[in-house]
């Protein structure tokens, strides 16, 4: 892909993400080969979505985990659901030729009126779920459903549950 080493850090995208490494890296980087070549990252509010659709190369944006859907999917998916979605994923640092942001994974936190999803879960099977998500969410690119899709009450978010979707 057509962009320079060190892109991630001059678009502003690590600024963005680094508090929510897995492992602690410091946000002013004194230099490009402080910055880590893999971390993961977790819990990323979908706030930061319109931000990184703004600031990441159209190149990048059509970039997806396996059969995951588009970056840009699930960029655009929390911009449109913000208090709905947190994502979940890697970030590959300055080190590497393959420099870039991807999202495997997230949770979905129904709204009032899309309760139904995590009550009939008994009633239904995961594909009937997956699709009423992706359908709200217009993550429809995905190539395959998710590998792990998966009802989730995070003990950090109090009494709000969820669902896990995740790609391999």
């Amino acid at each position: 892909m057509g962009n320079k080493s060190g892109w991630t850090v001059e678009k502003g995208i690590y600024q963005q993400i680094y508090t929510y490494l897995v492992s602690y890296y410091p946000r002013k980087v004194e230099k490009i080969e402080d910055i880590p070549s893999f971390c993961q990252f977790r819990s990323l509010p979908a706030k930061y979505a319109k931000k990184l659709l703004e600031i990441i190369p159209a190149e990048f944006l059509e970039d997806r985990q396996n059969f995951a859907p588009k970056l840009v999917s699930f960029l655009e998916a929390g911009k449109n659901h913000e208090r709905e979605l947190e994502f979940f994923g890697y970030y590959i640092g300055p080190k590497r030729k393959d420099e870039r942001l991807t999202i495997d994974s997230f949770v979905y936190y129904p709204t009032n009126e899309d309760e139904e999803i995590l009550r009939n879960y008994d009633a239904v099977d995961s594909a009937k779920v997956w699709e009423a998500i992706a359908k709200k969410l217009d993550v429809l690119d995905a190539i395959e459903p998710p590998d792990e899709l998966l009802p989730i009450s995070p003990t950090y978010f109090g009494e709000r549950s969820g669902w896990w979707v995740w790609w391999d």
